[in-house]
C-alpha cells in the first residue's frame, strides 16, 4: 500500500477538476463552501435574477398585464429552472458540489416561486374588470 500512496496522490481530485474555476470564475476555495443561502444570494445578485425581481417589481408599480405575462413566464421560468438545474448534468453539478462552488437551489427556486404566485396574483388582479 506505501507504494501505491504516491500514485493515489496524482489521481485527479476534485480540487483538481477545475469545473468551479470555468463554472464560477469570480469563486475561490478560500471563500469556503457555499450553502443554500450564500447559493441564493449569488443568484439574486446575478443579472438573470436581478432582471426578473426587477420585472417583478414593475409589475406591481404598472399597470401593465403585458408586463405582468412577462414577468410570470421569467419567474416561473427561473424557478422550474432553479429547481431542476442540478438533474441536467448531475455529474457536473456533482463536481461542483464537491468542489464547494454550488450550493443546493431549493431558497432560489422558493423565492422565485413565491415570486411567480405573486405575479399571478397580480395578473388576476389587473385582468378584473374595475
Amino acid at each position: 500500500m506505501r507504494r501505491a500512496a504516491p500514485l493515489i496522490a496524482f489521481l485527479p481530485t476534485p480540487v483538481w477538476a477545475g469545473v468551479c474555476a470555468q463554472a464560477r470564475p469570480a469563486w475561490s476555495a478560500a471563500q469556503g463552501r457555499l450553502d443554500a443561502w450564500g447559493e441564493a444570494a449569488l443568484f439574486l445578485t446575478s443579472p438573470l435574477g436581478a432582471v426578473v425581481i426587477l420585472v417583478c417589481v414593475l409589475t406591481w408599480a404598472v399597470r401593465s398585464q403585458a408586463l405582468a405575462v412577462i414577468a410570470l413566464v421569467l419567474a416561473v421560468g427561473v424557478a422550474l429552472f432553479l429547481g431542476t438545474a442540478l438533474s441536467l448534468d448531475p455529474l457536473l453539478a456533482a463536481q461542483m458540489q464537491d468542489e464547494g462552488c454550488l450550493g443546493p437551489t431549493w431558497i432560489s427556486a422558493t423565492i422565485y416561486g413565491a415570486l411567480a404566485m405573486l405575479t399571478a396574483l397580480r395578473l388576476w388582479h389587473l385582468s378584473r374588470p374595475l
